[in-house]
């Protein structure tokens, strides 16, 4: 898990004030790499083996266009079994009763096709009455930027997402993977935002 600073509103003590709180998150790099070293079938499973990778690579370069021609990931690396293409979802959902709750996932989408209960992994969630408008969810999509760049680049960053530099007292494990290569060198490649209207126009 990944901890960092979150401001709210503070509904649970009816305070007109924001509150700042530990937020935490599932960084998409980190699990990315976890899974490829931990559980490689797994991986191969979810994100495409090379032929999927390929196959998928090669239906998006025929289709041309803006996205495949100009996207950075696409352009540092030629080799197309070396991007996993990966899509990020949103929606409100139901947890406590009438409350509802923004829940943030991503996961692939040139593996075997699967239900959304074995593709979506989880990044984070926040009860809706808490997000305090144009300032909440932005920080959530900079932590999300922030991990979906060190895909892009194929390495572990070495600062988060504000730029604070990691060290032996700032986060030493991070520091200590800093600059090494993700699931051995694979980039995650930013392909797809879904949703439905409400939370693609929010």
């Amino acid at each position: 898990l990944f901890k960092f600073d979150m401001v709210l509103n503070n509904v649970i003590n009816h305070n007109t004030e924001p509150d700042v709180r530990d937020h935490y998150c599932m960084l998409p790099h980190g699990v990315f790499h976890h899974i490829h070293t931990h559980g490689f079938e797994l991986f191969e499973e979810l994100f495409g083996k090379p032929e999927d990778l390929i196959a998928y690579w090669r239906d998006e370069q025929a289709a041309g266009g803006n996205w495949y021609d100009s996207h950075p990931v696409i352009q540092n690396e030629p080799d197309p079994t070396e991007r996993v293409p990966l899509g990020i979802h949103g929606d409100d959902a139901g947890m406590h009763g009438a409350e509802q709750t923004l829940c943030i996932t991503w996961g692939p989408v040139a593996g075997k096709r699967r239900t959304t209960l074995d593709t979506r992994i989880a990044f984070s969630m926040v009860k809706c009455n808490q997000i305090l408008p144009d300032v909440t969810t932005q920080t959530l999509y900079q932590v999300l930027r922030w991990s979906f760049d060190a895909l892009a680049e194929g390495v572990f960053p070495d600062r988060d997402h504000e730029g604070q530099v990691f060290s032996l007292t700032y986060e030493p494990n991070r520091f200590r993977a800093r600059g090494q290569f993700l699931a051995g060198g694979l980039r995650g490649c930013w392909e797809s935002m879904r949703g439905d209207w409400k939370y693609l126009k929010e």
